[in-house]
């Protein structure tokens, strides 16, 4: 049932042109911010625009970093697959980041929304990329290809039963192979009054927190091996791309979803992680 609510999500037309126009059009996950960042609500939105895109690309390095950390180095090849790619720039940032580092790999992007597949799929011809694009569920996929790393971004939150995406990772993944994920969790402090403002943005039922992402991941073969908290990062997020959105009827539920979003995570109940594990 969840996965026909975000394919429908994510193939809505406001939905398409919210993502495309105003969160980089190459990437939909929250991004990043510099230490010394200082939101400011007045800034010109043709350069909280450029903001926005600065913070998503440095997620993406973070992402490229922590597989350099956590990846043997000296393997002869990478096989990579991304769950929930959306638009699939991160893919297409580790191409070109291993490409100039001159390794091997094989890259797959695995996203249940068919509108996403094609965005990503065009945009890796335009630039000649070998980019597989499979428009299939990350849950159970289909054929024999496992991979030394699987990363994802913020596309957990969709699946209500989270304990299947790790079965799978465990299916999916070599031995001493890594998973790095970023998502938005539950904070141990969360006052869960109201809290069904903030599910009602993508039609969730819950949230994860730090210690039920790992235990559902040790559940599965996995061990736990670090995690990166960015809560202040996604404050800026939401608030800048609040900014950017033009106050009119059409935008009127992706504002409402941003507000909660906001509200929620300055009561500190809401916050974003990457986390790393690996399969021994």
């Amino acid at each position: 049932m969840e996965e026909q609510i975000t394919q429908e999500y994510y193939s809505d037309k406001n939905t398409s042109s919210f993502y495309l126009n105003l969160w980089g059009g190459d990437s939909i996950h929250i991004g990043i911010y510099p230490e010394d960042y200082k939101y400011n609500a007045f800034t010109y939105k043709d350069e909280k625009k450029k903001i926005i895109k600065m913070a998503i690309d440095n997620k993406k390095d973070y992402m490229y970093n922590l597989l350099s950390i956590y990846l043997n180095d000296n393997r002869e090849k990478y096989y990579i697959a991304d769950f929930g790619s959306g638009y699939g720039g991160t893919a297409r940032f580790l191409y070109d980041k291993l490409t100039e580092k001159k390794k091997k790999f094989h890259i797959d992007c695995f996203d249940i929304s068919h509108h996403n597949c094609v965005i990503n799929t065009q945009k890796n011809i335009l630039k000649n990329y070998n980019i597989p694009v499979y428009d299939i569920s990350f849950l159970k996929i289909p054929f024999q290809k496992n991979y030394n790393c699987i990363y994802s971004e913020d596309a957990f939150i969709h699946i209500n039963d989270r304990s299947l995406i790790f079965k799978e990772i465990n299916r999916k993944l070599l031995k001493d192979g890594i998973l790095i994920f970023s998502d938005i969790i539950l904070t141990d402090n969360c006052n869960l009054e109201k809290i069904d403002e903030v599910y009602k943005r993508v039609n969730i039922k819950s949230l994860e927190t730090h210690q039920s992402y790992i235990e559902k991941a040790e559940n599965n073969g996995l061990k736990y091996i670090n995690s990166i908290e960015y809560q202040d990062s996604m404050l800026y997020h939401y608030k800048n791309i609040r900014d950017v959105i033009l106050v009119n009827d059409t935008n009127k539920k992706i504002i409402e979803g941003l507000d909660n979003w906001i509200k929620h995570v300055k009561l500190n109940n809401i916050t974003s992680k990457i986390f790393v594990f690996k399969k021994f």
